[in-house]
């Protein structure tokens, strides 16, 4: 066994706003098995199926998924009484893969996954009648059937490869985690599925799950370096682990321009509040399709729009608004991340009151309003004083 030719893991870039998993894991439960008594996730609540990931670049939305999988399964043994619930690959992939040659990061998936959420496989099949994945059929997504039901993590955290008991102790409480190995020192990896631990050739290891035969394997630890089991040294990074029963299954609703208008058409009271001279595209969150979905689908709506200085939220309201001041150049879809939210009361906005929406984000990026916020209050002083 060597490492795979397909490498579809990035390296995850350092990022302190990561959540860790030693912060919430607590002392190691009463009854987890020790290295020498050996878990197996799938021996105690059943197997995966056995799939390969044939020429894509998916691993980290196969591996992720698996580790998904397993959590909802326990989940719905415990609260619903059902069977499987198999997320799709392809769903997560095909939103997360980095162009031009593919792949992707761990980190962007369980973002998605708490973000957005992803779809069950039956609406977006990863295999349809058992043909081998491609990378082309990995990214591919215009077949997604109607009324698509998925499921978000409310919670997910962060590894270090150095603390094998917080490795183990997710796999034991979290039903296994996700996690990759790399080339010693290289960028790129292989992400997989940890489903257990023990001792292995007489050393402590990890037992995984690959997308690759034999779909069993392990991973062993040796003067606190990690080799594959034919003694291939590796690093392992990007190890990362969602709380388990902390799941929302919910159908998403596509929002329409017309369906905006229409909502916007209705608050008379709130266009009142506004001049009409702020030219300000308008969109209604319902929870389940994000600012940056609504931008990319209206792409051509915010290039005629120009650029935009910011994203308000009218206070007590699912409205949001791209401002899109005219003296600014023709806008980026991409720039919409890190975007600032402002929040404005209908009742202040003539004396261009301006309140921070505190724990608002835009999909995978934390708010640093601070920053700017005299340059708004000078903005929106301007505009509300014409």
């Amino acid at each position: 066994m060597t490492i795979p030719r397909q490498l579809g893991c990035r390296r995850d870039p350092v990022d302190t706003r990561d959540k860790q998993y030693t912060d919430v894991m607590g002392a190691m439960p009463v009854g987890m098995p020790s290295f020498k008594e050996g878990y197996d996730v799938e021996e105690r609540f059943g197997a995966l199926p056995d799939n390969s990931q044939g020429s894509a670049y998916d691993c980290v939305a196969e591996g992720g998924t698996e580790d998904l999988n397993m959590t909802i399964k326990v989940f719905c043994l415990s609260v619903r009484k059902d069977d499987w619930v198999f997320l799709s690959p392809r769903d997560a992939y095909s939103q997360i893969y980095i162009k031009p040659n593919g792949a992707a990061s761990p980190r962007d998936f369980y973002k998605l996954a708490n973000k957005v959420g992803v779809c069950e496989d039956r609406f977006l099949p990863t295999r349809p009648n058992g043909q081998p994945l491609t990378e082309t059929f990995a990214r591919k997504r215009d077949d997604l059937l109607p009324n698509p039901i998925y499921w978000k993590i409310r919670s997910y955290y962060s590894i270090s490869s150095t603390n094998i008991q917080a490795i183990t102790q997710a796999i034991f409480s979290n039903h296994g985690c996700g996690g990759a190995y790399f080339p010693t020192g290289g960028a790129m990896g292989h992400f997989i599925f940890f489903r257990g631990y023990g001792m292995h050739n007489g050393r402590m290891a990890l037992k995984y799950r690959d997308t690759y035969e034999p779909f069993t394997k392990w991973i062993y630890l040796k003067d606190n370096n990690y080799y594959l089991q034919d003694g291939t040294a590796i690093d392992l990074a990007g190890i990362w682990t969602c709380e388990a029963g902390d799941w929302k299954p919910y159908q998403k609703k596509e929002v329409t321009t017309d369906m905006v208008r229409k909502c916007w058409q209705k608050r008379k009271d709130l266009r009142d509040a506004f001049p009409a001279s702020l030219n300000l595209i308008c969109y209604y969150d319902n929870s389940s399709y994000s600012i940056y979905d609504w931008a990319r689908d209206h792409y051509d709506e915010l290039l005629e729009a120009q650029d935009f200085s910011g994203i308000v939220k009218i206070k007590g309201t699912n409205f949001y608004f791209y401002v899109a001041p005219e003296s600014k150049p023709v806008c980026s879809v991409q720039e919409l991340e890190g975007k600032e939210i402002t929040e404005i009361d209908p009742s202040e906005a003539p004396d261009y009151g301006i309140n921070l929406l505190d724990g608002r984000h835009l999909d995978f990026v934390e708010l640093t309003l601070i920053e700017t916020l005299w340059n708004y209050l000078k903005l929106f002083f301007n505009w509300f004083s014409r």
